[in-house]
C-alpha cells in the first residue's frame, strides 16, 4: 500500500488566539505517520524552524521525526556533522497536537518567526512526505526568484515534466546499483 502524502497548497487563517485549522487531507497524512495514533487521540505533528527554512517550517509526521531522528543517530558522534544535524533536526522542533476540531494553536515564538498577526493568511504547501507553512510574502520573496531564475536557466523548451524524467533517471540507476550489490 503506497504511503499517504500531503499534496497540494491551502491557504489557512489564523485567529486571535493563534489557531490554525489543518487541512482534513493532511490532518489524515498526519495519522497514518503515527504509529501511535488512534480515534481517540488527536493528531500530532512536528514543526521545524531550522534557519535553512528562512521563516518558513516543515512540518512533519511523527513516524517520519522518528526517521529523521534515527538518521541523525546514524553520524558519528562528536562529529561536525551530528551535532548540526541534532541541532536542525531535533533541537529547532516543537510538537504539536491537534484539538478536537483539527486546530493547532501555534506557539508566539513561532507566530513571531512567520510574522502572523490575526487573520492573515498562510501559506501551506504539501510537498509529499511533509508540508511547509509560509507567510505568502515571505515564501515569494524566499522562493520566488529563485524558481524564475531556475527555469530560465533551463531555456525555452524546458516543462516541469523534465524534472520527473530526471528524477526516473535517478531511481533507475539506484536499481541498477542495488541490483549489483
Amino acid at each position: 500500500m503506497a504511503q499517504a502524502s500531503f499534496r497540494g497548497e491551502h491557504h489557512l487563517k489564523m485567529d486571535g488566539k493563534g489557531r490554525i485549522s489543518i487541512p482534513a487531507d493532511f490532518r489524515r497524512v498526519l495519522e497514518s505517520g503515527d504509529a501511535d495514533w488512534s480515534s481517540d487521540q488527536p493528531s500530532r505533528m512536528v514543526i521545524n524552524y531550522r534557519d535553512e527554512l528562512a521563516g518558513g517550517f516543515e512540518i512533519n509526521t511523527y513516524d517520519g521525526q522518528a526517521e529523521n531522528e534515527a538518521l541523525v543517530a546514524a553520524l558519528p558522534k562528536g562529529s561536525l556533522s551530528r551535532k548540526m544535524a541534532q541541532r536542525d533536526f531535533i533541537t529547532k522542533t516543537k510538537d504539536l497536537s491537534l484539538d478536537d476540531t483539527g486546530r493547532i494553536v501555534m506557539p508566539q515564538f513561532l507566530r513571531d518567526r512567520l510574522g502572523l498577526a490575526e487573520g492573515m493568511t498562510i501559506l501551506a504547501l504539501g510537498l509529499g512526505e511533509t508540508f511547509q507553512m509560509w507567510n505568502p510574502d515571505t515564501y515569494e520573496a524566499v522562493h520566488g526568484a529563485a524558481l524564475d531564475d531556475f527555469i530560465e536557466e533551463q531555456g525555452e523548451d524546458f516543462n516541469s515534466e523534465m524534472l520527473l524524467e530526471e528524477g526516473r533517471k535517478i531511481l533507475e540507476a539506484r536499481m541498477r546499483r542495488d541490483a549489483r550489490e
